[in-house]
């Protein structure tokens, strides 16, 4: 993850997540990188299936909702909640379908495209459009520098046996 480049150290305990980060990163740029990794992350599992994917791909996207609303519902845990799309933790307790843990650099990469044309006409200079677009040069930059270990077309586009 491109969040290794920093001084940062990210531990999770049952009740909280501790964040601790050297001098090269202050407090407001680390809560804008989390921010805007919470926000990309969020955009990503809400919008793949209307707008990140290809025609043909649409059918494996479905197949996989419907067999994570499967073992949600039928768990080994014995608790039958509903999927949702998303990341928050939802006041109903629904468990998150997550889709960024099943699709890759490719549908990520699109998403940046989008972005792009989404974002395009909001003004430049909001805290939130500044944060995701330093955030996304940085990780633009990280994904070029390390692209043999994050993107293969054979993994990536050839079906898998």
């Amino acid at each position: 993850m491109f969040l290794y480049n920093y001084d940062i150290e990210i531990a999770w305990g049952a009740d909280k997540i501790t964040v601790s980060y050297g001098d090269d990163v202050n407090c407001s740029h680390l809560n804008a990188l989390l921010l805007s990794c919470q926000m990309i992350t969020d955009y990503f599992n809400m919008s793949l299936g209307k707008l990140l994917l290809y025609p043909p791909e649409r059918e494996q996207y479905q197949s996989e909702l419907l067999r994570q609303r499967l073992l949600n519902l039928n768990g080994a845990d014995g608790n039958n909640k509903q999927p949702h799309l998303g990341s928050a933790v939802l006041p109903d307790n629904t468990v998150p379908v997550r889709h960024s843990s099943v699709y890759g650099l490719p549908h990520l990469l699109r998403l940046f495209k989008w972005f792009g044309e989404k974002f395009g006409d909001l003004p430049q200079d909001s805290d939130p459009i500044l944060a995701l677009k330093i955030m996304t040069s940085e990780f633009i930059t990280f994904l070029e520098e390390n692209r043999e270990k994050y993107f293969s077309v054979r993994r990536d586009y050839e079906p898998q046996e």
